[in-house]
Formats: structure tokens, sequence, C-alpha cells
């Protein structure tokens, strides 16, 4: 009778022992995975910090011509009547006259996506002017993407263009 029940109270022990210990065993394995995951999100965002800490250093160590060409390339604001007079001045420069301007701006699409404004401009001009204008254009710090373009002749030597080009800034 008494090896009867130390072998029961010992296979008592084992079964108590396997259904108890073994939840608490898969929940012991289910953080130790939740702490690996955690530490990898913890390596990446100290790898964000030191790399925004160099760009930082970086940024910080550019003079201020080159600051202002960078925020030229992209502002962190439109402004239009500054674009239409850089328009105007390229234009100027290819002998090119602006008939008319219309403009929209096109609010972005998600929180790192860019701001669009669109501008479609009609002008006169003769075939080298406009390839002047739209070199410049391409060489100029603003930057914009000529998005559709028609073109029709309106005298023997000059040619009417209407374009529409879109510009880029970010908040």
């Amino acid at each position: 009778m008494k090896n009867i029940t130390s072998v029961l109270f010992i296979l008592l022990t084992g079964f108590v022992g396997y259904f108890y210990l073994t939840p608490a065993y898969e929940g012991i394995m289910a953080l130790r995975e939740t702490e690996k995951e955690y530490n990898e999100a913890l390596a990446v965002a100290d790898e964000v910090e030191s790399t925004t800490e160099k760009l930082l250093q970086k940024y910080n160590s550019l003079s201020l011509r080159d600051k202002d060409r960078l925020a030229k390339v992209v502002p962190d604001q439109m402004d239009m009547a500054q674009t239409l007079l850089d328009l105007d001045g390229v234009a100027d420069k290819n002998n090119i006259n602006i008939r008319s301007v219309e403009h929209s701006v096109m609010p972005s699409r998600g929180v790192d996506a860019m701001d669009t404004a669109s501008v479609t401009f009609s002008v006169d001009g003769t075939y080298d002017g406009l390839a002047g204008f739209i070199f410049d254009l391409e060489q100029s710090l603003q930057f914009f993407e000529i998005t559709e373009m028609t073109t029709r002749r309106t005298s023997t030597s000059l040619l009417s263009h209407t374009i529409t080009a879109q510009t880029y800034w970010h908040q």
C-alpha cells in the first residue's frame, strides 16, 4: 500500500508538473520572443537616431548659401508669386512672352508626401527660344516637371506653346 501511494504521488506530481509547467514554459518562450522583437525595434530606433544625428551634423556644417539653395530645391512652403516671377525671368531671358498663367495647388496624400502645385501657362516664341526656356527650367534650382505641352504655329517664325508643369514642396 505504501508503494502504491508513493507511486500515485509520483504520478500525480508528474501530471501536475506537466500540466502546470508546460503552459508556463510556453508563456516564458512567448515573452522571450516579444523581448527579442522589442530589442530589434530598439536597435532600429538607435540606428535611426544615429543617422538623424549624422544628417543634422552634415546639415549644420553646410554654408548659408548651400542651405538657401537646398531650400530652393525643396521649399517648406509654396511661394507662388516667386515661382511665377522665376518663370517670367526665364522666359524673358529666352525672348519668350508669357500670355496667360493658371495655377492650382493639390494637397498631399499622406504624411511624408510632397505637396504639388500645377502651373499652366501659354507662351509665344521661336523654337530656339522654347528650347532655351526648357533648358533653363531644367537648370533651375526649383524643381519643375513638365507634364504636358502642346505647340501650334502662329506665324512663319513664331510658335504658341501651352505648357503644364508641376512643382513640389514639403511642409
